[in-house]
Order: structure tokens, then C-alpha cells, then sequence
């Protein structure tokens, strides 16, 4: 036994120097000795990337940035690689452009590291600091301002002009005042070089280019139905119809509707028409939210009615209407087009209203016959028949319904939806027309009892009247 214990104390003696503490090895990017073949590189001036670094031999400045911005996932925008400063051990001081080489792929802006090396870089505050470029250029943004910066920079850092565009000679700078009180409106030509200041807006060129996301969407009776790519300025609405290869022989010339679709959220364009908007008109998630979409779109038409109805003095009934003429208003931000009269302004906006992206163009079809609705047995189109008067029609229908208001039958136009007693009408029913025969208001004995109840008040209110006059002037 003794034996034993001697044998175990021995053992353990053994092995417990063995069992050495577990620490987790250091990132490559913490302060530390650098390993043999292993460079030490230091970073200032920026206060989030400060510290000692470990970098390889044979790293250049562009991949120790990026390898040190990846790892401690820095917003690039808070980094200024135009301005980054190299310092030897030896003292030698080398100015390094990353954002210069990464366009140009010049070497001599990317140098070597080498150990005991200070890259000194500045913090550029993105929401404070930077300019903003865009129009004919390839990559536009925002980007770090630097004193010393002019139009010609901002060009290049920006990848140069872009090809796609046309006429971009003349450039404007919009420059907000110190106190952001006053917007100034410069324009230079492209080619010169400008100063800039912090904040500036820069637009190159005034064309947008011609791309296939340019495009309108003409719908219904044409013989290409579909996107139409076009020039911001080159096609007219009629010039759209001919690219959509023009009417077929069924397309009514009286009902052409241009909608205006940047006022709708592409969910209505979409349950209204069947079709999708053009991609531009789509917000990124939009399906996710076209409850919100829609209900922000009903309270900007109940915002337009009330500005509609402040100043009126409307009873309870017309406010309701009015109600609906808003809303419909609203949202039929549209053009009705009719090129069967003769209309020089309807003809004239037709021949020179020039498409704009987002537009959509609705050709409707030639109506079958005359649309019944209402207190009829079988209302619907009914097959049109020259000369015939709406009691024909409504005979077609199966007659009048046991509660129809004969009295009350109207007569809607299919074209410009205007309502016109039957009884009175003296026109011409047309294809599209519609004859809607109204309900007969059913009343209940409670409802007779309430207003026989309401006129007795009265009568009452004015005997009590008469009777205190008499009183008084006896």
C-alpha cells in the first residue's frame, strides 16, 4: 500500500506540468510579436483602427486595408483612401492615393509594407463630409471631400463618364450656404476644373441615356401590347401607339386613357389592370407592404378632399359626393382621349404629349352593345341595335323587377359617364352606353309612423306658437 502511494505521488508529479493553461490564439489583428518572416505594421490618425498589426512580407498597403477593415467590419465610407500617409522607420514619408489605384491599377499607389511601417489614416465623417456626384458619370455616389478637390477629381474618382449618356458637356453644382438657407445653382462646363466644396450636388450632363428601363406600357386593343422602351424626349403619346404596332380593328378610338401611374402604388396598377408596373414605378419589398402603401395612398385622397372641402358650405348629402368625386379624382389621374370628334385640343394633345417613364397607355375595346344594370331579371350587355330606344332594352333584360323605380330610370354615357333621365333623353344610345333602373325605396309602417310623428311635432311646435302669440296680444 505504501508502495502504491509513492508510485501515484510520483505520477502526479509527472504529468501535472504537462497540462498548460488553454488560451485562445490571438486574432492576426491584435496587437502581438510578430511571428519570424512576419512584418509589424502600426496604424493612427484613424480612432477606430488604431493599433499594432501583424502583416505579412510581401503585403502591399490595398490588401493589409482591406484584410483589417473585413475583420473589424468598418462602414467604408468612414475610411478616406485618397488620403493615407506611409511612414518608414527610416523617416521617409510616402503619400498613398488606394482610391487612385483601385481605378487606375497604377502599382506605384499600392507600395510594399515593411516592418515597423506607420500608415497614418484620416476619418472622414460620411454624413458630414463628401460630395455627391451623379448623371453621366459610371459610379455615382457620395464621396470623401478633400480641400484641394475640383469637378475633374470628382469625374475620375467616380470611374470617368459614362458612354451610355449623350450631351453631357455642361455640368451643374447645386451648393447649399453655410447655414443651409440658400440653394446656388452653378453651371460649368464639364471639362473645366471647378472647386469644390463640402456638401456640393453634382449633376454632369442634362440627358438621361437611353436604356431599356426607360419604357412606358400601353395596354388593351394594340397589336404589341406591352413595355415600350422610348426616349425621355423623343416619343409622343401617338408615336407610343405606333410602336405598339397601332389599333387593332377593335380598338375603340373614343376611349383611349393615358394614366399618370406615378400617383398610384403599383399594388392598385397591378388588381386594376392585371399587369405590373414598370420596374422603376416597384419599390424594393413592396409585397411585403401594400397594406401600408395602400393605406397611405387613401389618406393623402382623404387629405385632397378635405382641402376640397374646408371653404364649401355642402350639406350631409353633397359632401358625399363630393367625397367620391375626390377619391375618384385622385386616383383617375388620368387623360380620357376621344379621336372620333372633333376636338383640335383632345386631337393636339394626342399628336404632341410626350411620354414620360411610368406612363401607362389603355386602349379599350369597341363596347358589344348597351350595358344593363340595376331592377332587371338579366342584366348585362345586351346585343346593341341602331335606332332602338331603352324601354327595347329593358324589355331584352326580362322587364322591370317588382321593386324598380320606373320614374326614377337613367341613362349613363359609356364615354364621358354622365347621367341623364330617361324619360328626358333625346339622344342616341351608343354601344358602352349603360340604363340603370334604380331600386324603389321599400319603407317599413315604423318608418311612415316616425315621419307622421316628425310632422305632428311640427305642427304641434307651431300651434304652441300661435297660441302664445295670441296670449300675448290680448
Amino acid at each position: 500500500m505504501r508502495l502504491f502511494l509513492v508510485l501515484l505521488f510520483f505520477l502526479t508529479c509527472f504529468l501535472y506540468p504537462q497540462q498548460q493553461p488553454q488560451f485562445k490564439t490571438p486574432s492576426p489583428t491584435l496587437t502581438q510579436l510578430p511571428a519570424p518572416g512576419m512584418l509589424s505594421v502600426s496604424i493612427a490618425g484613424n480612432p477606430i483602427l488604431a493599433g499594432s498589426y501583424v502583416a505579412a512580407q510581401g503585403e502591399r498597403v490595398d490588401q493589409f486595408i482591406t484584410r483589417i477593415m473585413y475583420n473589424i467590419e468598418l462602414d467604408k465610407f468612414s475610411l478616406n483612401l485618397r488620403d493615407i500617409q506611409l511612414k518608414r522607420s527610416n523617416g521617409e514619408v510616402i503619400k498613398v492615393d488606394l482610391q487612385k489605384f483601385r481605378i487606375t491599377g497604377d502599382i506605384k499607389d499600392n507600395p510594399y509594407l515593411k516592418n515597423d511601417d506607420v500608415l497614418v489614416l484620416s476619418y472622414s465623417d460620411p454624413k458630414t463630409i463628401f460630395y455627391e456626384i451623379k448623371g453621366a458619370i459610371n459610379n455615382p455616389g457620395k464621396y470623401p471631400f478633400m480641400e484641394g478637390d475640383d469637378l475633374q477629381k470628382a469625374i475620375f474618382y467616380a470611374s470617368g463618364l459614362s458612354s451610355a449618356f449623350q450631351g453631357y458637356d455642361s455640368t451643374t453644382i447645386y451648393r447649399v450656404s453655410y447655414d443651409k438657407t440658400r440653394m446656388e445653382k452653378i453651371r460649368v462646363a464639364t471639362s473645366a476644373n471647378f472647386p469644390l466644396q463640402n456638401l456640393d450636388v453634382i449633376m454632369v450632363g442634362d440627358e438621361q441615356p437611353f436604356m431599356e428601363e426607360y419604357k412606358i406600357l400601353v395596354i388593351g386593343e394594340v397589336n404589341r401590347p406591352g413595355y415600350i422602351p422610348f426616349g425621355r424626349k423623343q416619343q409622343t403619346l401617338k408615336e407610343a401607339i405606333e410602336l405598339a404596332g397601332g389599333f387593332t380593328e377593335n380598338a375603340s378610338q373614343n376611349n383611349i386613357r393615358l394614366l399618370k401611374s406615378k400617383n398610384l402604388p403599383s399594388s392598385v396598377i397591378r388588381s386594376y389592370y392585371g399587369v405590373d408596373a414598370p420596374k422603376e414605378k416597384r419599390e424594393k419589398n413592396e409585397d411585403k407592404d401594400v397594406v401600408d402603401i395602400q393605406k397611405f395612398m387613401t389618406e393623402l385622397a382623404t387629405l385632397d378632399f378635405l382641402n376640397l372641402y374646408r371653404l364649401s358650405g355642402l350639406t350631409e348629402r353633397d359632401t358625399s359626393y363630393l367625397r367620391l368625386e375626390a377619391q375618384l379624382n385622385f386616383y383617375n389621374n388620368s387623360q380620357l382621349i376621344d379621336l372620333t370628334v372633333k376636338n383640335d385640343t383632345l386631337r393636339s394633345f394626342y399628336e404632341n404629349y410626350r411620354v414620360q417613364m411610368g406612363d401607362i397607355i389603355v386602349v379599350s375595346s369597341v363596347p358589344i352593345g348597351i350595358n344593363m344594370i340595376g331592377q332587371v331579371p338579366y342584366p348585362g350587355w345586351i346585343p346593341y341595335v341602331p335606332g332602338m330606344d331603352f324601354q327595347y332594352y329593358i324589355r331584352q333584360a326580362g322587364g322591370l323587377n317588382d321593386y324598380a323605380n320606373e320614374d326614377e330610370i337613367m341613362i349613363i354615357k359609356g364615354n364621358t359617364k354622365q347621367w341623364m333621365a330617361a324619360a328626358d333623353f333625346r339622344g342616341t344610345l351608343e354601344p358602352g352606353d349603360y340604363i340603370y333602373v334604380p331600386k324603389e325605396e321599400q319603407r317599413s309602417f315604423w318608418s311612415y309612423m316616425g315621419d307622421t310623428a316628425l310632422i305632428l311635432g311640427i305642427v304641434g311646435n307651431i300651434a304652441t306658437l300661435v297660441i302664445l302669440f295670441i296670449n300675448v296680444m290680448k
